[in-house]
């Protein structure tokens, strides 16, 4: 099967987003790297709030010898060589809910996004 991001709810109202890697060939790091990136600027963006960040990210692989440029995009400094890859919400900002005003033309933009990530 394929990778796919995954989006789990955790005790006290925290949440967790987890990429589940595919099992038939190799995801390349910068495209987890990314997409954990992708999915938080669209949180800052559809909930308006630009200073939400995840309470912690893990990335399997090695770190990079630079990190400021993970953490000026993710929000704090993610640790490397972990036994997954994730994004921990704290419960205020797990709690957030989109801004938007046409709720259908945003649910349509994430469902296609899922989909696109299901491929």
């Amino acid at each position: 099967h394929g990778g796919h991001l995954c989006y789990e709810s955790l005790a006290g109202g925290r949440a967790a987003l987890r990429w589940d890697p595919p099992q038939s060939y190799v995801v390349h790091h910068g495209y987890v790297e990314l997409t954990f990136a992708v999915a938080l600027l669209g949180i800052r963006r559809e909930t308006a709030r630009p200073d939400a960040v995840p309470d912690e990210v893990w990335f399997r692989h090695e770190p990079p010898d630079e990190l400021s440029l993970h953490t000026r995009a993710l929000g704090v400094e993610p640790r490397f060589g972990m036994p997954e890859d994730h994004v921990i919400f704290g419960a205020s900002v797990a709690a957030l809910r989109p801004t938007r005003a046409n709720a259908a033309i945003h649910r349509a933009a994430a469902d296609a996004g899922a989909a696109a990530l299901d491929e």
